[in-house]
């Protein structure tokens, strides 16, 4: 299951390090979204501050505690982008968390279905200035 999403994993983290380089903004506009992301991306921006978003985000950090027996604290979602993958929907999270009280920046992937519930396909801390 994991090489299938490979792929979609290098899409996400070089689109976080492109946007980073080159300041490049996501926005909640799915048009903004097309235009940063390109329209054969199937990435679509969402609302950092969506309830639905934020739940995915403190997800992935609950998640990464639990797998990697850390204690970062999640603080707010950054950036977020979603696609659709048949009868699953696969988010990417630049996430704002506190380890140790220094706030980090994270990336995350999280694959949602209902059929088997949430799934944190990747997590790792990115070297940004939060």
């Amino acid at each position: 299951m994991a090489k299938e999403f490979r792929p979609l994993l290098i899409i996400f983290f070089s689109f976080l390090i492109s946007s980073t380089l080159f300041d490049v903004s996501v926005t909640t506009a799915a048009d903004d979204a097309n235009e940063v992301l390109g329209p054969a991306d199937g990435f679509r921006a969402l609302d950092p501050e969506d309830p639905l978003v934020v739940t995915i985000g403190k997800f992935a950090v609950d998640e990464n505690n639990k797998q990697k027996k850390e204690n970062i604290q999640f603080e707010n979602v950054l950036k977020a982008a979603s696609e659709q993958i048949g009868a699953k929907t696969e988010y990417g999270l630049l996430i704002k968390a506190a380890e140790n009280g220094t706030s980090n920046t994270y990336a995350a992937i999280v694959l949602d279905s209902k059929d088997s519930g949430k799934e944190l396909v990747g997590f790792r801390k990115r070297n940004l200035a939060v």
